[in-house]
Order: C-alpha cells, then sequence, then structure tokens
C-alpha cells in the first residue's frame, strides 16, 4: 500500500489476499502494537476492504511474486565498497599557509620561516612539518590551529569514526594537549550547542508547573485514601488501606488479604467511618478499580462524602498519602522480628506516628484529632479553637515554604523565548 499510495489514495481499494489472518487486522480490538501501527495507517484509505480467497484461486499474485530474474545465475556482480568515513578537504596548502593570512599570526609565521625558534613573551614558535608549534614557559608543546581547520578539528573528534558527541569539557580536554587557538573553549561550547544530534538524543529539562498544596482548614474535610502493596503474612495479609487527614495529619491503616472492592469498601466504612464516627466531606484516591467502582461510590453516595480520584500521572495529587506510606514502611521495617510480622506492630506503629508532633502542625495528630472524647471535652474545648486556629496558621506557612521549595528547586517558572532564537521542531 505504501509504494501504491500515490495511485490509489482517495480510490475504493479491493485487498485480495490468500494470508486470512490479515483479514482481521481491521476488526480485532485486541493487537499488539505493531499491529495498531498498522492498523492506524491503512485507516489513511477511507474504502479499503480485505478479502480472502483461498490460494489455488490468487494464481496471479503467486506468479507475481515467484517471478524469477532475467539476469543468468552466476552473473559476476560488481559491489562498491562500503564508505565508512569520508572528509572532503576543500583548503589547500600547509597551516603555516593558512595562519599567514591570519592577522594575529602573519608576523610570528614569517619570523618562523626565517629563523628556527622564534620568542613572543613567555612562548617560543617553530615551524616543523608545515606547522606553527607553540611551546609555553612549562615546555608543552602544541600545534596553532587555522580558521579553516577548527570546526573540521572539531567535527572529527566530536562526531567522527572514533568520536563520541561527548561535551564540550571532554572534547576540550582532548584537544588543548595537542592543539591550540584563542576562544577555543567559546568555539567548541557553540558548535557542541548546536550538534542535531546532541540535541534530538540529549535530556532536555521540562518546564514543570508550580506546585500548589491542598488547603485545608478543619479536621475531616479533605482525607486522602491509598493501599499499599505488603509481604504476605502467616494471616494472609497482602496489602494495606491507609486513611490520613489532611489537617490534623491522623493516619489509620488496616491489612487487608486483597485489592477487592468488597473488602476494601467494607473496611473504609465499618473500621474507619463507623468506628471512627466521622465522615469526611471529601475523600482523594487514585482511579484503582479498588476505589473507582460501583460498590464505593454508592456508599459514598449515601454519607455524603465526595470522591475526588487523582490522575495516573500525578502521583502527587495524593502525596500525603504517599509520603505517609513510606513512612510507616520504614517504621514497620525496623520493628519486624522473628516473633512479630508486620500486620502485628502495625497498631504500635500507628500509635508512635500519632502521637508525635507533625512538622507541619506544631501539635500531635492525636491531640489534634480525638476532640469528642466526652471525659475531656470540657476541658479541652477552649484550648483546641485556639489551637485549630494555630494549626491553620502554620500549615499556611508550611505550605507556601513548600511551595517556594519546590518550585526553586524545580525550576517551574516557564522557558522564556526571545525574537530570533533558534528552536528545534
Amino acid at each position: 500500500m505504501r509504494k501504491l499510495k500515490t495511485f490509489v489514495m482517495g480510490a475504493k481499494i479491493l485487498v485480495r489476499t490468500d494470508h486470512q489472518p490479515l483479514v482481521g487486522l481491521l476488526k480485532k480490538g485486541n493487537l499488539s502494537p505493531q499491529l495498531i501501527r498498522w492498523a492506524l495507517e491503512l485507516q489513511e484509505y477511507q474504502e479499503l476492504t480485505i478479502q480472502f480467497v483461498k490460494g489455488k484461486f490468487n494464481v496471479v499474485a503467486d506468479a507475481l511474486s515467484r517471478c524469477h530474474s532475467d539476469s543468468d545465475c552466476g552473473e559476476h556482480v560488481e559491489v562498491m565498497e562500503s564508505v565508512v568515513l569520508s572528509v572532503e578537504d576543500t583548503t589547500s596548502g600547509t597551516w603555516v599557509d593558512m595562519l599567514k593570512t591570519d592577522r594575529m599570526y602573519k608576523e610570528i609565521c614569517e619570523k618562523a620561516l626565517n629563523s628556527e625558534l622564534v620568542q613572543e613573551g613567555s612562548n617560543e614558535y617553530m615551524v616543523d612539518g608545515g606547522f606553527l608549534l607553540k611551546t609555553d614557559r612549562k615546555g608543552h608543546t602544541v600545534k596553532i590551529v587555522p580558521r579553516e581547520k577548527r570546526k573540521l578539528l572539531w567535527e572529527e573528534k566530536h562526531g567522527g569514526l572514533f568520536g563520541g558527541h561527548f561535551g564540550t569539557k571532554k572534547i576540550k580536554t582532548l584537544l588543548k594537549n595537542r592543539y591550540y587557538w584563542v576562544n577555543m573553549g567559546n568555539d567548541l561550547a557553540e558548535w557542541t550547542k548546536a550538534c542535531m544530534q546532541c540535541f534530538a538524543h540529549g535530556s532536555h529539562r521540562r518546564d514543570r508547573p508550580p506546585l500548589h498544596p491542598i488547603k485545608t482548614d478543619l479536621p475531616m474535610q479533605i482525607v486522602g485514601m491509598d493501599i499499599a502493596e505488603m509481604p504476605i503474612s502467616e494471616k494472609g495479609f497482602k496489602y494495606m488501606l491507609v486513611i490520613i487527614d489532611h489537617f490534623t495529619k491522623y493516619a489509620s491503616a488496616f491489612p487487608l488479604h486483597s485489592k477487592a472492592a468488597e473488602e476494601v469498601a467494607q473496611v473504609f466504612l465499618e473500621n474507619w467511618c463507623l468506628r471512627e464516627q466521622r465522615f469526611p466531606r471529601q475523600v482523594i484516591s487514585d482511579m484503582g478499580r479498588e476505589f473507582d467502582n460501583k460498590l464505593l461510590s454508592r456508599i459514598t453516595e449515601l454519607t455524603n462524602v465526595e470522591s475526588i480520584f487523582s490522575l495516573g500521572y500525578n502521583s502527587q495529587f495524593n502525596g500525603l498519602s504517599e509520603r505517609f506510606i513510606q513512612t510507616l514502611k520504614k517504621v514497620l521495617a525496623k520493628r519486624i522480628n522473628e516473633t512479630f510480622e508486620w500486620s502485628d506492630v502495625l497498631p504500635f506503629a500507628l500509635f508512635a506516628y500519632n502521637t508525635v508532633p507533625h512538622e507541619a502542625t506544631g501539635e500531635t495528630p492525636q491531640f489534634l484529632y480525638q476532640t469528642d472524647i466526652q471525659d475531656y471535652k470540657h476541658q479541652v474545648l477552649e484550648n483546641l479553637y485556639a489551637a485549630q486556629a494555630f494549626v491553620r496558621e502554620k500549615l499556611e506557612d508550611y505550605c507556601r515554604n513548600m511551595a517556594k521549595e519546590y518550585n526553586g528547586r524545580k525550576r517551574t517558572h516557564p522557558t522564556t523565548l526571545a525574537k530570533g532564537d533558534l528552536v528545534f521542531y
């Protein structure tokens, strides 16, 4: 079809073939990546029909595919030798002849040709084999490169047969031991920056959007929920459901046998919402089937909880849950031994986490979260309001500093282009 594209594009096409799997190419949905690319290319031909015919009725195509060559067997065919590297020298004469036209080295070349050695400052110059040699006070001798040969020399060392397209620093280190010209480093940097192969295959800085931390004003306003895979315990637990409040940073975790929607929904409703006697306003989770399903959607609808799903390519949206999972895994790893498994020490790890002041709030998650205990209600209510106001202010500062640090470290300012700048497209 590619060879006949000029003739058949826009026309009604009927393809008869004795290769039956080709018929289903445009009909099947589960195709390999290569077949998908072929099918997409064939979709350019809007009226294309592939028809199967038996091999005995497809004699014309078979005859053409078996058409023999008119050339006699054993005929000698001359094969041209492959050219690995070809460099055309458009200049003539020696390097000294080229340097005679250079204002900087014209006088030195004339003196060096008339005498064996020329002293200029702390350097000595001499002509040998058509090259102008310079020797410094340390006794290091290099060749002076004329303007016509500088870029050719860089091309050979940078991208020639034995070149590896290395950067300016390595090429300069390679050349400066044998060659010299004024502003060598600047020229090498300019030519290397303009190398299309290096640009196409090099790493480039991506523009990152600024960080906008999630802000919350009250406990249970926004909670994050995620599932972490764990080693299989003797009790059959393989996963861990993690729930953390964005305001108080109070965290809960529950062992799971599987990621089935029924088990996740049951643990979320019974072990967390009903046992804690709290229902959040919003729940942030990823788009896994254990969260994005009809059962959990029905539960959140009945409890008036809004579900927010993070996109697969933006795990930072649920970053608080992701970070807590990393912290909890480290705590569990340090407490597990031959006697206790991770599911056994999980409650102790959670207690340790919730009773330590958090960096973002300055208070322990336990103090900010457990506010409905009747025995302490009258004692802590007044202090609680003051603590929540203090936490709001501290969270504002924490989010602002976090965004400032992230934006400065990731350089989120967009790339600016001026008129006349060269771009790759």
